[in-house]
């Protein structure tokens, strides 16, 4: 049951990851320097990493068509910000605006996707809880009846066992069999 969330969670980091190269992205082409660089490839590879966990093949379920898109809208958001941070780098003014409104716009539409994706997989995983939740309820109300069963069994045993001797002590052990000391084991 712990897990029934975790492609929310998983979505959640995707967005944040895509967050960060957006932002970082911003950061290297309007200051350009070697640590905003360095930070743009960081958040870029954890995205790429990221995205290996979505589907990339064609499946006839809403989720999962959608994950196709998002992945494949997501590796060309990439290619997008690598263009402009090269043409930023390169000092082609022109082409890194335009690629960077390219990316800017890209980025809006990924990220209203993933709130799609993780609306939907959380109203599935909310019917899945549900249904777990239940099960598990009729399992405990099995398990209860099953347990008043067997200690009503139990106590008719014992009950039956006794019978006879009401409320008179048991009757003592006379002690061993006089044979019990003859002879050997072996």
């Amino acid at each position: 049951m712990d897990t029934v969330y975790a492609s929310n969670v998983n979505l959640s980091e995707l967005s944040e990851a895509l967050k960060h190269v957006q932002k970082d992205m911003g950061d290297y082409v309007s200051v350009k320097s070697s640590d905003s660089l360095e930070s743009y490839y960081k958040s870029q590879q954890e995205y790429q990493g990221l995205l290996e966990r979505l589907n990339d093949k064609t499946i006839d379920k809403p989720g999962k068509i959608l994950e196709k898109n998002i992945r494949m809208m997501s590796e060309s958001y990439l290619d997008m910000t690598q263009d402009a941070v090269q043409a930023s780098g390169g000092g082609n003014v022109e082409r890194y605006r335009e690629a960077y409104e390219r990316a800017l716009t890209l980025y809006q539409y990924i990220n209203t996707r993933i709130s799609e994706l993780n609306e939907l997989q959380f109203k599935n995983n909310s019917a899945s809880y549900q249904t777990m939740r239940e099960a598990l309820r009729y399992m405990e109300v099995f398990n209860m009846v099953i347990l008043m069963i067997v200690m009503l069994a139990g106590l008719m045993v014992l009950r039956m066992s006794g019978k006879g001797y009401g409320n008179r002590p048991l009757p003592v052990w006379p002690g061993p069999p006089i044979w019990w000391g003859r002879g050997t084991l072996t």
